[in-house]
């Protein structure tokens, strides 16, 4: 997001100096570069901000899914026998909302359920038999895998069990690992035997209740008396009966004699019963649980004391589980009461919504909120049924409330409501049915949408088409059999009647020949009745055929049995073809399969696909899974698929009704093309032969009627016009077809040539009349259309008939969604699209506009908060009265639950990447979270597609763009201000100075310097409106501003950085420009200053710029007036040289008529007057004018005032104006006060801006501070989460914080609210800090573990221990153990244990208590949680070598001890100011004789354990105490930092499969000898980089170890080990090519013992040193001998080396040294000289000069003076603190003891030095000395009477 501000004030506001923000974006402009240039993709990417990685997930639907995938929480507890695990068990498994899996527990709740195992159960204890132990451990594991588990977690007790009839222990704890669900905790309660057993057998168990008792509890005197009896001789003091008897009379009034009395002893609590059982733990099952354990995470691993109360170790684990910022499974909780008024079944989905919402809601303002589903029921979609569910199943988990459709799915939603949330949940089930006409694309759609969903396409025609052939061929052969049997019978009677006829003819022929002659015979006789023989022949004739009368008789039955008809078979062609023909009429009937087959068929399908989804996924079947291809086709179908309960979820209609179906009939017409066009062709070739008919008919006619014959010419013209009107019709048609498509008319028409048409026999017209037919041209079709022809009429029918069959399908499918899908213009992906958004429409969110019911549920809130915010304890302190009056209207809205762009429009941010603020009274509601728009538009945009809306720098100044734009042309800059040209007079006077100093007349000065003419620049319209504007303040037009402005919004780099706009807008039209163009800033910022301050910012350097011209014009007049009197004089004195010269030639002249020298005398002085008077009348004229007076400097500073002013108000109106319309259009406007300093103005601009840049990030981010109160209910509910940083403030985590501050979680924290998480603070500082910018706290990766503190703090009395110790308390809430406090509470808290009668025997007989009872008393302290938890801090122990060992038997072993050094002076001293304290309320043993005693024992002691923690662990730390306690607390507190974020570090790197550095973590030698890597103690990363063998074994100190893949590596130095740490895969195997030599090849260190226990074995090389002559290239000079002292032995070989040096080099490289030859000549041998032998001063030399020699250099370079000791005296002492210090052959403790004494003594020397140059002759007061002054001053004194010699400490 960019930053957009924009920048207004006085136009001089700037110049004060006020700087923006570094973070706002720098864009330097440099000339003739185009600073709008967009830049390339690839800077582009530069400028690409990296997206923040968050350590909690932001998205919602993310951090649910997280939920829903996370792992319950699952505990195991062991102990002994009846130590307390089940009690335990029940109490956690209710608070953390765990099932419990205990074997009591499961058996109880089968006998109560009734089950059939329970039944067995029942039978079983009631024939007093035992359950089998296989029943139990099965019905356990049962339970482990239940779904109930599988969402909350179980507690696991009483498993393993010491029974071993049917699992073996081991085989019970390989069981548990192999589980799912495995323990991520295991609880371990330890008690002792003793104090387990005494408390089990007094246990009693009420018969009537089944409750059990302890013995406090029904005999709470007993315990006394038992102790009482114990020890007889011992009597109780007064006080002590006293308080047993209290004791007793209190606790025995609470107990019922009754319940007493009954009160049985289980045989289980019999004592031997116990210590049986404790016994065979001991033995079978102890030693495989702690293995157990120690393979467990050691942070997960809990260990309680037994002895402490059951609600004691429940809170204890609490403690333990809060701390690691864990939650319990979220609960669902049924949301409807039957006390809950009664709402309608047929209410609205929103109504239902709202009222459920605020059924059991957590809070006021955090209401049950709308989940994806809906109204739909999650388990029945789950299981692929799509059933909205009712009120009284609705239910509510994590935030959301989901409605359940029955009692049965409701308990499954609660058991585990995980399986039915999970993606890709909500998911249609896929029961789809799609219909539609022919080649609508019904079938790629189907394969789509099975594509998408993974379902089968149903095609009912191919499903069905077996048993359609089956009914079709059934029905053939059934017409077949019986048109074969009737054909049969048809044949024969038919072949009978012919047989029969022609007999009957052939007796007819006989008789009518017969007949014949007799009727010639009688027309012989009777030749005149022709007449009459014709009638009667014809008489005859009828009687012969008549039936009735036959002529002739003919006896038929007797015909009939002489006929021998044939036999008639299948064969005979007559039965063939009416069988065919049967068969043909057959195969043409529409037969229907009956409904029954339909539905079979369509259920046999279904159960495959349940089938195969049972293959693919057998733990999840899911109903559907299918698309029905075309099917239902009737509604009859429908309604039966209603009936039978699998009727389609969706059923979408593919239709097209745009343009009158004209998209699906031109694709029927493309498929079915030819046969439209055989059909068209037949059509018209029908037409012109009826035509060509006619015609042929009209001709003959009209031959012979002419009149008809013209009367049919003139039809047929009239015909023959129509046909060519048709025609023409068509051509034009064609031809406006081909304009459209550009395409040839003969590439569009089809000639199809008619088929040769058959001559008629009596055809009036002869063959060569005929002429040839004409081509018939189909009409031209156009792209998208179809021809609008009769053969088209059978496709429109078929479309209009079927979406008729439909019309009514909407009335039957009341639970189906029906669509009608528009296939028109559409491809089948946007079909599948469409169809898919429709399908999934009832499982997404969706938005609705603010309505009056928002507000009254969010005014309902508001009062309640009211109410809680009365009873809270005291507000916070008011802002001042301009940010109230600012922030006003925001914090009545404060509650609100904003959305994703906070109260910016998110329609503008999306669309124009601007922030513009959004109306409140526009809103919007989407997922319950706010929204508001700029404009109605763009909210109803919003809510069609909300997800679509979610998911060091100079100013860019408008006036220099501008400037920029114009400069390559006017080569300057544009402007009032910037116009400094000369005036006109200003020009005249340089023109007159050019002038002068060339000699030219001034009187052509005007003309001969006017100003040359300019070259003349043609300038745009667009540029003259930018110099007009510049100019003279004109209005830019838009297109200019478009040309400017936009880019800034929306190009690259201004759209990814930000910009800041200096000067723009200036006017109301531009700021119109904006809003209309949507381009809003995201804040104006006006800078308010007064007139009064412009003028004293703007008038100096006005005013000096004003005197500057006043100098140079002042500059200029002078240089004129000093050239014209030069002019002037020069020509005053060529003048008069001329003069001179003409009085010359005149005086030549005269001279013959000069007479006397008085008179020309006289002559001459009157010449030269003459000439003095001729050149003043001459240059008289010349005489300049007066100048005019310039303007004085007080007229000039209130001209300025004055136009600064006019500028001022101008501005000042401009401005307000300018504020009132971005008010108006909801920008916000920033006002700041320029009056003050500019580093002020720039504090409070910064803080103004801030939100927009600094946390820019976190814009829209909106928290919201709550109370705890509230945040343990919310959490509870799960209705949000607790963050991954847990309980870390994340602000002070941010600071480096490797420590984890105190939360107390009652009171004293600040928790907040931000998206789905809580976020707890330390301090409202804090809170603050993070609700101003949440991303950047969590964009921080998440805190590592938190590990415990585990330190001991030892020192002398009065050292500081218990200060620091306690310290850390109040600091980090650790645990301060002391032996003293850890004896005294076992003998507080358990009394009665074994441990604590022990302590007190010894106690009570005035004895010490022994170390092993303290220790004990110790490892029952550090089972509290808070050591375990945040850690400890021993006080003060151990102190012997003894309490060493025992600690380390019982594995306590602190990670850092820190001694507190002090003398035994400073120890007195504190003593006898602790001895003075008012505070001291009884007499302690600290007396300086006690503390003397003290500090010697300690003293005694300290050195051995030194030695022990310094060798085995490497963790003791010195520090001094002799400083203050800050300065002491600040070293520890380094020091234990340090080790944490060490520990962190290690932890994190071995995690994640790297190497880690092993400093700190308290490994002894001999683990690390048995962890040793394939290099064992030598440096892998010198082997494989140099093939050194550097051992690493000569420092003990694991400064540069390393651990990796469980083994331990040491390295040479800090570049090794970084290189290792780097890639540790490079020095091991097996990537590493060097290996380490076996342990005979690799040399070994010798001592001077040891090469004589080799004896007589002798040293190679004659005892020389190899290196030296190796390195000494072979020479002879190179030959030293080596020393017995430096050897080592390699290859079974003994080397003696120079020095320690040289001896290192050889175990380095000893393949380069050892195989050697010495040279011929050999160097003499030096006898060794004893120092004995030697006189003393070459003793002393031989022995202790240098060390000698170290001290004096010392003493010399220090030249110390002990306070109150002469100078010889202190020197003399510190040549023997040094000599004792720098002893070589002392132990290193002695060395450092005397080193601290030598610094001591240093310190007190220089007290001298620092009060001689501090120390003043007058006194000052204490405030004025140096902090440390009258402290040093008080020890230099104290020196004084104190001789070091005898004290022994400086």
């Amino acid at each position: 997001m960019k930053t957009v501000n924009v920048l207004w004030g006085s136009s001089y506001s700037l110049e004060s100096g006020i700087n923006l923000d570094e973070e706002l974006t720098i864009l330097p402009f440099a000339e003739e570069t185009d600073f709008c240039q967009v830049v390339d993709d690839e800077e582009s990417t530069k400028r690409i901000k990296k997206p923040l990685v968050f350590a909690d997930l932001l998205d919602e639907d993310e951090v649910e899914r997280k939920v829903l995938l996370s792992k319950p929480t699952c505990f195991l507890i062991v102990g002994k026998p009846s130590v307390g695990k089940r009690t335990l068990g029940k109490s956690l498994a209710q608070a953390w909302n765990s099932v419990l899996v205990e074997p009591h527990q499961l058996i109880q709740e089968n006998i109560d359920a009734n089950t059939e195992i329970g039944k067995q159960f029942q039978e079983c204890l009631f024939r007093g038999e035992s359950i089998y132990e296989e029943l139990i451990i099965n019905l356990m594991l049962d339970k482990l895998r239940s779904p109930e588990v599988a969402h909350r977690g179980y507690v696991l007790c009483e498993f393993p069990c010491l029974s071993e009839n049917y699992l073996k222990i081991p085989e019970q704890i390989q069981l548990i690992k192999s589980i799912d669900l495995k323990p991520d905790f295991i609880i371990n309660i330890k008690c002792p035997d003793y104090d387990l057993c005494e408390r089990v057998s007094g246990q009693r168990q009420d018969p009537l209740t089944g409750k059990v008792y302890q013995q406090e509890q029904w005999n709470p005197d007993k315990g006394d008396v038992d102790k009482a009896k114990a020890k007889p001789e011992e009597e109780e003091t007064e006080e002590e009966e006293e308080s047993v008897e209290e004791l007793e009379e209190a606790e025995v009034s609470d107990v019922d004699p009754g319940l007493v009395a009954r009160l049985v002893r289980r045989p289980e609590d019999l004592r031997t019963t116990i210590e049986k059982h404790v016994a065979l733990y001991k033995d079978k099952m102890l030693r495989l649980l702690e293995d157990y354990m120690a393979d467990h995470d050691q942070q997960n691993l809990i260990e309680l004391d037994g002895n402490n109360k059951p609600h004691e170790l429940f809170a204890s684990v609490m403690y333990k589980l809060e701390f690691l910022g864990l939650q319990p499974a979220a609960p669902v909780q049924p949301l409807y009461e039957e006390e809950e008024e009664e709402i309608p079944e047929e209410i609205d989905d929103d109504d239902l919504f709202r009222s459920v919402a605020a059924m059991k809601r957590i809070a006021p303002g955090y209401r049950w909120r709308r989940s994806k589903w809906g109204r739909a029921c999650p388990v029945s979609l789950f299981e692929g049924n799509y059933i909205l569910g009712k009120l009284q199943f609705a239910a509510g988990y994590l935030d959301k409330m989901y409605f359940l459709s029955s009692e049965e799915t409701l308990k499954k939603f609660i058991t585990n409501p995980r399986p039915y949330l999970l993606p890709p949940q909500p998911r249609p089930p896929c029961k789809v049915a799609i219909l539609g006409p022919k080649s609508t694309g019904k079938t790629t759609l189907c394969k789509l949408l099975a594509q998408k969903y993974d379902a089968k396409v149903l095609d009912m025609f191919e499903l069905l088409e077996p048993l359609r052939q089956k009914l079709k061929f059934d029905h053939i052969e059934r017409v077949r059999a019986e048109a074969l049997q009737s054909a049969l019978v048809t044949v024969r009677e038919n072949l009978a009647k012919t047989m029969l006829e022609e007999a009957q003819a052939e007796f007819e022929r006989q008789a009518a020949q017969a007949v014949k002659l007799e009727s010639v015979t009688i027309a012989e006789e009777d030749e005149e009745s022709g007449d009459e023989s014709k009638d009667t022949d014809a008489v005859k004739y009828n009687v012969q055929s008549s039936d009735d009368v036959p002529k002739v008789p003919f006896d038929i039955e007797a015909v009939k049995q002489q006929l021998k008809i044939p036999e008639v078979t299948e064969d005979h062609p007559n039965i063939k073809e009416i069988v065919n023909k049967a068969v043909q009429n057959a195969m043409q009937d529409d037969l229907q399969l009956p409904m029954n087959d339909y539905m079979d068929t369509l259920l046999k399908s279904m159960s495959e696909i349940l089938e195969e989804q049972k293959v693919k996924n057998p733990d999840h079947l899911v109903a559907g899974g299918w698309v029905l291809d075309n099917f239902p086709e009737t509604l009859d179908q429908c309604r039966v698929m209603i009936e039978l309960g699998f009727a389609p979820d969706n059923i979408f209609m593919l239709h097209n009704a745009v343009d009158d179906g004209k998209f699906l009939l031109n694709r029927l017409y493309n498929l079915n093309k030819d046969l439209i066009e055989i059909k068209m062709i037949h059509r018209l070739k029908e037409a012109e032969e009826k035509n060509k008919r006619d015609r042929e008919a009209m001709l003959a006619a009209g031959a012979e009627n002419p009149q008809t014959e013209v009367k049919g010419e003139n039809e047929a013209d009239e015909e023959m016009k129509e046909l060519a009107q048709s025609k023409s019709d068509v051509e034009i048609y064609e031809a406006q077809t081909s304009a459209e498509t550009d395409q040839t008319a003969s590439d569009q028409q089809t000639t199809i040539k008619p088929e040769p048409t058959i001559e008629l026999e009596h055809s009036p017209v002869s063959e060569t009349q005929i002429e040839p037919e004409p081509e018939i041209t189909l009409p031209v079709v156009p792209e998208g259309g179809y021809p609008e022809s009769p053969e088209m009429d059978h496709y429109r029918k078929i479309v209009s008939d079927y979406i008729h069959s439909f019309s009514a399908i909407e009335v039957v499918l009341s639970t189906t969604v029906y669509k009608m899908l528009e296939i028109a213009e559409k491809t089948p992906d946007a079909l599948l699209k469409e169809a898919v958004e429709i399908m999934e429409k009832p499982f997404k969110y969706y938005g609705w506009e603010l309505s009056g019911a928002d507000l009254d549920e969010e005014e309902e809130d508001a009062e309640v908060f009211a109410e809680e915010a009365e009873e809270e304890a005291e507000e916070e302190e008011e802002e001042n009265e301009e940010e109230e009056e600012e922030n006003e209207d925001l914090a009545q809205r404060k509650n609100r639950q904003m959305g994703e762009s906070k109260h910016y429009c998110p329609v503008a941010l999306k669309e124009k990447t601007v922030l513009y603020p959004g109306d409140q009274d526009c809103g919007a509601k989407y997922r319950e979270k706010y929204y508001y728009f700029f404009h109605p538009t763009a909210r109803d945009e919003f809510l069609k597609n909300p997800e679509e809306y979610i998911n060091a720098n100079e100013p860019l100044k408008f006036v220099e763009c501008l400037q920029e734009l114009l400069f390559p042309k006017t080569k300057k800059k544009v402007g009032p201000e910037y116009d400094d040209e000369p005036t006109e007079e200003e020009l005249v006077e340089i023109a007159t100075i050019a002038a002068l100093e060339k000699g030219e007349p001034a009187e052509n000065i005007e003309i001969e310097n006017e100003k040359p003419e300019e070259e003349e620049v043609e300038y745009t319209a667009e540029e003259e409106a930018m110099k007009a504007y510049l100019l003279e303040d004109e209005q830019l037009p838009s297109e200019i501003l478009d040309n400017l402005i936009p880019k800034w919004w929306n190009e690259e780099p201004f759209k990814s950085t930000g910009f800041v706009l200096d000067g723009f807008p200036t006017t109301s039209e531009e700021v119109q420009y904006l809003i209309k163009n949507s381009l809003f800033p995201d804040a104006s910022i006006f800078i308010k200053v007064e007139e009064s301050n412009v003028i004293n910012w703007i008038l100096p350097s006005k005013l000096e710029k004003w005197r500057e011209k006043r100098r140079q014009k002042l500059k200029r007049k002078n240089k004129i007036k000093e050239l014209k009197k030069k002019i002037k004089d020069e020509k005053i004195e060529r003048r008069r040289q001329e003069l001179l010269a003409e009085r010359a030639e005149k005086k030549k002249e005269n001279e013959a008529f000069e007479q006397a020298s008085n008179e020309s005398e006289a002559t001459d002085e009157e010449d030269e007057e003459n000439i003095e008077e001729i050149l003043a009348d001459e240059f008289s004229v010349g005489e300049e004018e007066e100048d005019e007076e310039d303007e004085e400097e007080e007229d000039a500073i209130e001209r300025m005032k004055t136009e600064i002013g006019e500028k001022y108000e101008a501005d000042h109106d401009r401005i307000e104006i300018l504020r009132d319309q971005l008010r108006e259009s909801l920008i916000p406007c920033i006002v700041i006060d320029g009056k003050r300093k500019p580093h002020i103005v720039h504090y409070k601009l910064n803080q103004k801006v801030e939100p927009l840049v600094i946390n820019r990030d976190s814009l829209f981010e909106k928290c919201f501070p709550v109370n705890i109160r509230l945040v343990h209910k919310i959490l509870a509910n799960s209705y949000k989460l607790l963050s991954s940083f847990g309980l870390w403030d994340v602000v002070e985590l941010s600071k480096g914080t490797s420590i984890q501050p105190i939360l107390d979680m009652h009171q004293n924290v600040f928790p907040v609210i931000h998206r789905k998480y809580v976020y707890y603070f330390v301090t409202k500082e804090n809170r603050n800090k993070f609700m101003a910018n949440p991303f950047k706290y969590i964009s921080q990766t998440k805190p590592r573990p938190v590990i415990p503190i585990k330190i001991a703090i030892l020192g002398p009395p009065k050292s500081g221990k218990s200060t620091v110790a306690r310290r850390f308390v109040s600091e980090f809430g650790i645990l301060r153990i002391s032996a003293g406090e850890a004896v005294r509470t076992i003998l507080a808290t358990q009394k009665k244990t074994e441990l604590a009668i022990h302590i007190l025997k010894h106690l009570q007989k005035g004895l010490v208590v022994p170390d092993e009872f303290v220790i004990k008393c110790i490892e029952l302290k550090l089972m509290d949680v808070i050591c375990n938890t945040r850690g400890f801090v021993l006080d003060g122990y151990p102190v012997t070598r003894q309490q060493i060992n025992l600690m380390n038997n019982c594995k306590i072993i602190p990670v850092k001890i820190i001694e507190l050094q002090a003398d035994i002076k400073e120890i007195l001293k504190r003593g006898l100011i602790d001895s003075k304290s008012p505070d001291r309320t009884y007499p302690l043993h600290d007396s300086s004789q006690i503390l003397t005693v003290r500090n010697s024992s300690y003293t005694h002691e300290i050195s051995a354990i030194w030695k022990y923690y310094q060798v085995e662990h490497q963790n003791w730390h010195i520090i001094y105490a002799l400083h203050s306690k800050w300065w002491v607390w600040e070293k520890v507190l380094e020091i234990v930092k340090s080790s944490v974020k060490q520990i962190e570090l290690y932890l994190e790197r071995i995690q994640e499969g790297k190497a880690a550095c092993i400093i700190g973590l308290c490994i002894t030698p001999k683990e690390l000898k048995s962890r040793y890597g394939a290099f064992q103690q030598y440096c892998p990363v010198s082997l494989q980089l140099r093939g050194e063998l550097v051992d690493c074994s000569i420092d003990p100190s694991l400064e540069f170890a390393a651990e990796f893949r469980g083994y331990y590596y040491k390295m040479a130095s800090k570049e090794a080990l970084d290189m290792f740490l780097d890639n540790p895969e490079a020095f091991v195997p097996p990537i590493a090519s060097k290996s380490l030599p076996t342990s005979e090849m690799l040399p070994k260190r010798l001592t001077a013992a040891g090469v004589k226990a080799r004896f007589p074995k002798q040293a190679e090389f004659m005892g020389y040193c190899p290196v030296t002559f190796v390195d000494g290239k072979l020479r002879y000079e190179a030959l030293v001998p080596g020393v017995i002292d430096n050897a080592a032995e390699y290859r079974n070989r003994i080397y003696f080396f120079q020095d320690e040096e040289q001896l290192e080099k050889f175990m380095r490289l000893p393949d380069k040294y050892w195989d050697l030859t010495l040279p011929n000549k050999l160097p003499p041998v030096k006898d060794p000289v004893l120092p004995t032998s030697l006189p003393m001063l070459g003793y002393m030399e031989q022995g202790a000069a240098l060390s000698i020699i170290k001290a004096l250099t010392a003493v010399g370079c220090l030249k110390p003076k002990y306070p109150f000791l002469s100078v010889k005296k202190s020197a003399l002492l510190y040549v023997f603190y040094h000599l004792k210090a720098y002893n070589p052959n002392s132990f290193d403790y002695v060395k450092k003891k005397y080193r601290k004494k030598l610094e001591q003594y240093e310190e007190h020397c220089e007290l001298i030095r620092y009060l001689g140059s501090k120390m003043t002759r007058k006194y000052k007061e204490p405030k004025d000395r140096p902090i440390d002054f009258d402290h040093k001053l008080q020890k230099f004194l104290s020196l004084k009477n104190l001789d070091p010699t005898v004290t022994g400490v400086p």
